[in-house]
């Protein structure tokens, strides 16, 4: 709530939960009126009491909380999705750095935002297409939502300048990643997918260990995945992707 408003029917997280300029993955759930919130993939405490949700044909405003408050996001918005069953923790961090292809069980929203011009916003799930309001083209920008996390330059891979603008560091068991650049990873990093451009490549140090649950792809050839080995220890890599 807002300074003077009612806390009734409101739940709030504790302050300071976010980073200006940083891209942030927020998923609400409603399981029969239990409220969680997970903020990049990990759950985030409640407080307050939340109101029950009833059946209504209001339209769906996103970047506003209802029309009459004059409460808007002041930021970019990407990757919109509504579900009506309820998701799983393992669930949101499986979808939460890829974009969504085919038909997904309980997916009945989806909002890409990857129009690039134009006042619509078309959702090809249930054909509710958006109307965008107090837009034109030059409004629109080139999302570097972490869809996945892309290096942008050269560097150590704990740095955020190696990657895309407002992607930060990819530090979750849960990412996905693409390497375009030449990276050094000098800590022990776990992810789900992980590319190797066929101009970039990643060197594991010594004292690191590189693991890939889901899919390892090598475009680079012998120079692009390296593992580095010297007297007090040596790089790892564990992954279940054949032919690296």
């Amino acid at each position: 709530a807002l300074p003077g408003e009612s806390t009734a029917n409101v739940i709030t997280t504790q302050n300071n939960i976010l980073t200006a300029g940083q891209w942030v993955h927020i998923a609400a759930v409603n399981n029969n009126g239990t409220r969680t919130l997970y903020v990049n993939g990990e759950l985030t405490a409640l407080s307050g009491t939340p109101g029950t949700v009833q059946a209504n044909d209001n339209p769906v405003r996103i970047g506003v909380d209802f029309l009459a408050s004059g409460r808007f996001f002041n930021g970019e918005i990407d990757e919109v999705r509504i579900w009506n069953v309820v998701r799983t923790e393992a669930q949101i961090r499986e979808s939460m750095c890829k974009a969504l292809t085919g038909d997904k069980t309980g997916l009945v929203g989806y909002w890409q935002l990857n129009e690039e011009s134009g006042t619509l916003a078309p959702e090809p799930m249930m054909g509710n297409t958006g109307t965008l309001t107090n837009m034109d083209n030059t409004d629109w920008v080139t999302s570097t939502a972490p869809l996945p996390f892309v290096s942008l330059a050269s560097g150590n891979w704990s740095n955020p300048a190696t990657w895309n603008t407002g992607q930060g560091v990819p530090e979750k068991n849960w990412s996905r990643v693409q390497i375009n650049d030449d990276v050094v990873l000098d800590a022990g990093e776990t992810m789900i997918d992980l590319t190797i451009d066929a101009a970039g490549s990643l060197v594991v140090a010594s004292t690191s260990d590189l693991t890939v649950s889901g899919n390892l792809t090598n475009n680079a050839g012998t120079s692009g995945l390296v593992i580095q080995s010297d007297a007090t220890g040596t790089g790892s890599l564990i992954h279940n992707t054949a032919g690296v």
